[in-house]
């Protein structure tokens, strides 16, 4: 009977080293994966900086554009007063 108890008591060790193992490798796989979702998000971070560098850039160049336009139509307005009248 007492023999028996051992073979438990072996099988329960065995399984707490094998579970405590499985918990230190969980363990190592939550880290990398937490290390994975840091690094993540700070390239999304990165990015979502520059989308708006560029979207800035668009709306200067936008801005630029219609004043051009504006530089233009000016221009031509006079060059037709000046056809008009030459």
């Amino acid at each position: 009977m007492s023999m028996g108890l051992q073979d438990v008591m072996r099988k329960m060790d065995g399984l707490s080293r094998e579970l405590q193992s499985t918990k230190q490798d969980l363990s190592r796989e939550i880290k990398q994966m937490q290390t994975a979702v840091d690094s993540n998000g700070q390239k999304l971070e990165n990015l979502a900086g520059e989308i708006k560098n560029l979207d800035t850039r668009v709306t200067k160049n936008e801005t630029e554009i219609s004043s051009q336009k504006q530089v233009l139509l000016m221009a031509k307005k006079k060059l037709t007063y000046m056809e008009d009248y030459s």
